[in-house]
């Protein structure tokens, strides 16, 4: 009977259903010996499914001394394929963390060294308000992209729609008379382009590329996932986000860009929705896949592709990235209005 079968999973669940602990390679040197005695107390005590994380992969991280050996170095591979085979003797299953969120051992800021068109960029501005003439100035690290000028009433609110201001040489000039907030839209370069594709591909390679190359043929027998949190933030601007932003939308994002700060009503509203929603799911297939890969579930799924002792994974990584669909957690709700602090300029920071 079905109830026999159920009662009898529970009283002996099967080891694919045992807790998911994550085993910390930190704090001491890795020992090999040491490592296959934890493996025979997690067995014994009913725990099949191990993630294996490096808290402090490259240097000092939390408190901690750096991790030695460090993480994906010889001295690291050779531990861990062989804890690797422990584990497959033991019947456990291993999650190896990919350190693109949450880490110490910044891939992004390796691959951004070896191509710096790689690097994000990203939204700010620099505002002024008065009735006196003004001129604002791109800071020399900015690109200039658009600007504008804001009517506000006798409290400081925007009364009015926002009137686009031509930008010469990274330089805004406008004349007084009226009470107004004069906004200059730039981006700066910092962090990851995670609309690149290529330094996606670049990004994905050196890590789980890595895993592919030294442990393929253990995945899906003993290997059997990816894990991966605290996503690291998307950024604000690309060089195709314009471009983009057109196609999905129908209409232009460079000369309303100072409403995302500033904008009321309806239309601007529809604007940031629209916005958020370009940088959340609209851009490169590639940049929702490689962020889709690094959840759990994603990277199952890339797992499994290759099948129980297969060789060779039949989907490369690059075919497999464009098959996957965007995380949910990526996507802008557009129904969601901006909060207080977006709206109120006394609240709002600079950057978006």
């Amino acid at each position: 009977m079905v109830t026999d079968s159920l009662i009898s999973d529970f009283l002996t669940p099967p080891k694919a259903y045992s807790p998911v602990p994550i085993w910390w390679w930190s704090g001491e040197r890795l020992d090999r010996s040491r490592l296959r005695w934890q493996l025979e107390r997690f067995a014994e005590g009913g725990v099949y499914n191990l993630i294996v994380l490096n808290l402090a992969p490259t240097s000092p991280l939390y408190g901690s001394d750096p991790d030695d050996p460090p993480f994906l170095s010889e001295a690291w591979w050779e531990i861990f394929l062989g804890m690797c085979e422990d584990a497959r003797e033991l019947g456990v299953s291993i999650w190896f963390y990919d350190q693109l969120g949450f880490s110490g051992a910044n891939f992004q800021g390796q691959v951004v060294r070896e191509n710096s068109s790689f690097a994000g960029q990203w939204l700010e501005s620099i505002v002024h308000e008065g009735d006196g003439p003004v001129e604002l100035i791109c800071p020399a690290e900015g690109a200039a992209l658009a600007a504008a000028a804001t009517p506000l009433d006798a409290a400081g609110q925007p009364a009015g729609a926002s009137q686009p201001i031509p930008v010469k040489n990274g330089r805004v000039v406008v004349e007084g008379g009226q009470s107004q907030r004069v906004r200059l839209v730039y981006t700066v370069r910092r962090g990851f382009d995670y609309f690149s594709a290529d330094g996606c591909a670049r990004l994905l390679d050196m890590v789980h590329g890595e895993f592919e190359r030294r442990a393929g043929h253990l995945f899906g027998e003993v290997i059997i996932g990816s894990f991966q949190d605290e996503l690291p933030s998307l950024a604000t601007w690309s060089a195709d986000f314009a471009e983009r932003f057109r196609a999905q939308t129908g209409y232009d994002l460079i000369t309303r860009l100072p409403e995302l700060w500033d904008g009321r009503g309806d239309a601007a509203d529809q604007l940031r929705a629209d916005f958020h929603q370009v940088r959340g799911v609209g851009g490169n297939s590639v940049l929702q896949a490689a962020l889709c890969l690094a959840r759990t579930a994603s990277s199952a799924l890339w797992l499994r592709s290759a099948g129980a002792g297969a060789r060779r994974p039949p989907h490369r990584l690059g075919r497999l990235l464009r098959r996957l669909p965007a995380h949910p957690s990526l996507v802008h709700r557009p129904w969601q209005r901006p909060s207080r602090r977006s709206q109120d300029p006394q609240l709002a920071g600079a950057s978006l």
